[in-house]
């Protein structure tokens, strides 16, 4: 077993956000970690990370930036030693050897890097050197560490916009059009049902949807569909020029199947049964006319009852009946939580292992690969804006055709156990800004990879929820302004810029900026430290059951659940436009 301690400051690292720290091994893998702490002094306490693991790997760290909202950083490969690390100084090191990695590598690709950018390269790397040589007993040191590592993110943005504009203008020029297609994802019929006449400005934004109808809502009861509800589905998405994409056939999940079959999951013989007279119902009816499938997903999530070698078989059979029907239909795997995410609380198997396991059924010709920022146990960590690239390489290495689908929240959720801190107020970790950030750097990022055929937006409009709760809490106003355009937010920073006050400032906003903080310089070629003020409360370790949870975040949806278009909405519009023509 090995254990890593780290002396990490208080003022900086909340512990309720440290609990979610995790140690990965080759490949980025998440590995489960056991995290306890030690204080030594108001200021400074100590994180232990124990892993069952004998080899070197990183240790993953959430820190919360105002303008990319709560992100996972990791350090270098590190291996345990007597004395412990000190938690800042890894994530600077950490951080500066990916900058300086990924400008090696896209340089030796091609990459032109201004000189402006090269600039803030070096002047990045002479902040790191001072803050590495400067005693941890020096009374600035947490300060100046929280200063150079915000410094570091906006440098590494610059090289990664850089390599994003470069690389899609290169597409652009060196294809005809982009083989790609943007798709939404939902069951709900209300919003596009007449969806070119509701949003004519966006009428182009989408080619594809996705019903997310379960096995559940078409089977209600056994041997009693509601073929009706895909039926409708069909012909709103023909009638609008939309294509329609059926699947998953199945979830393997306990939200997705039926409630009537649930009692029959340690029954494989009943379960396939079941599972086939379903599916060839299904099938028969609409393989002729529907040309893109999704078979299964949930296939290498933990089910004692039954085995994923059992899944993937069933999921092949399924497969091979919508091609023997339709010759030419595009036929995918879905995968969830791409990076590994639920290997911190189960011994799954890896993501990246399961698609090779389903390459080799030569059915499927490509996978569905699914990823929602919604911050619950059950979803996918948001990582660093290098390491995402670099697990979308991993998942391009595999040479098949991929198509992704991801959702980003807009707003605080009113249940978000892992990152409430209990007896305080909830703050939010996702706000319209961090969305705009996200949006445009994940979108991108995805478009970049020739084998990355399709995108889809997880949820089309928001969920029903207790909205009014929220209000006179922290983010209330983010939710109201969820109409706002992205233009008109960069206008509300430009006056923020120029004046230092925010038109419209939350509660949440009044306390965000650190004080004793450097404010901006661009000559002194400082940062704001914009980070959530953390309040330490001691708390519970988390409870293993809240793994189990399926959480749906409520504020992921592209619309209002009135059907006013929201900001991200307009930034998926703008930058298909841009890119995609």
């Amino acid at each position: 077993m090995f254990i890593f301690r780290f002396v990490y400051p208080v003022k900086y690292f909340p512990r309720h956000y440290l609990r979610q720290a995790f140690f990965a091994r080759g490949g980025q893998l998440p590995m489960r970690s056991n995290i306890s702490f030690a204080e030594e002094s108001e200021t400074a306490g100590i994180l232990k990370i124990s892993v069952d693991w004998k080899e070197p790997g990183t240790i993953h760290v959430p820190w919360f930036s105002k303008r990319f909202g709560l992100t996972f950083f990791s350090t270098e490969v590190l291996r345990p030693r007597s004395e412990p690390f000190h938690l800042l100084r890894e994530l600077v090191r950490g951080q500066m050897s990916r900058i300086i990695k990924r400008e090696y590598d896209w340089e030796r690709k091609g990459l032109v890097i201004p000189d402006s950018v090269k600039k803030a390269i070096q002047s990045a790397r002479r902040k790191m050197v001072r803050f590495l040589t400067k005693p941890t007993e020096d009374p600035d040191f947490d300060q100046t560490g929280a200063a150079v590592f915000e410094f570091l993110l906006q440098t590494g943005h610059l090289l990664l916009d850089q390599f994003l504009e470069q690389s899609l203008y290169a597409r652009k020029v060196q294809t005809e059009a982009y083989p790609i297609f943007v798709g939404g994802r939902s069951f709900q019929l209300k919003h596009f049902e007449r969806f070119n006449e509701t949003y004519p400005s966006y009428s182009n934004a989408f080619q594809v949807w996705n019903t997310g109808y379960t096995w559940r809502q078409l089977e209600p009861e056994p041997e009693k569909y509601r073929w009706d509800l895909l039926d409708r589905f069909i012909e709103a998405s023909q009638k609008n020029s939309l294509d329609p994409a059926v699947g998953p056939i199945v979830k393997w999940d306990r939200e997705s199947l039926p409630q009537w079959l649930l009692g029959s999951l340690e029954e494989p013989y009943t379960l396939r049964q079941h599972l086939f007279r379903y599916s060839n119902e299904l099938i028969r009816r609409y393989a002729p006319k529907v040309q893109k499938w999704v078979i299964a997903a949930g296939l290498g999530s933990e089910m004692d009852c039954l085995l994923v070698q059992k899944r993937v078989e069933w999921a092949d059979a399924m497969a091979r009946q919508v091609r023997e029907l339709n010759p030419d239909a595009l036929i995918l795997a879905g995968i969830e939580r791409p990076w590994g995410d639920s290997l911190r609380f189960k011994s799954e198997i890896p993501p990246l292992e399961l698609a090779e396991t389903l390459l080799a059924k030569r059915v499927f010709n490509g996978f569905l690969v699914s990823f929602n920022y919604g911050l619950s146990p059950e979803a996918t960590l948001p990582r660093d804006a290098f390491e995402l690239n670099w697990l979308l390489d991993q998942w391009s290495s595999l040479g098949k055709h991929l198509y992704f689908s991801f959702s980003i929240p807009s707003a605080p959720s009113t249940y978000d156990p892992p990152w409430e801190c209990p007896g305080q107020e909830p703050k939010p970790i996702w706000t319209l800004k961090t969305q705009q950030e996200n949006v445009h750097r994940t979108f991108l990022s995805l478009l970049t990879r020739k084998t990355i055929r399709g995108v889809f937006w997880n949820c089309f409009d928001d969920l029903a929820d207790d909205a009014d709760l929220l209000e006179g809490q922290d983010g209330y106003n983010e939710l109201r302004d969820d109409t706002k355009s992205f233009s008109e937010l960069n206008e509300d920073e430009e006056t923020t810029r120029r004046t230092g006050k925010s038109p419209r400032k939350s509660a949440s906003e009044k306390t965000d900026i650190r004080p004793g903080v450097p404010a901006v310089n661009a000559e002194a070629e400082q940062l704001p430290a914009e980070i959530l003020e953390p309040e330490e409360v001691p708390i519970a370790a988390l409870d293993d059951s809240l793994d189990l949870l399926t959480l749906s975040f409520p504020h992921s949806g592209l619309v209002n659940t009135d059907g006013t278009p929201k900001p991200a909405f307009r930034k998926l519009a703008a930058l298909r436009d841009a890119y995609l023509g």
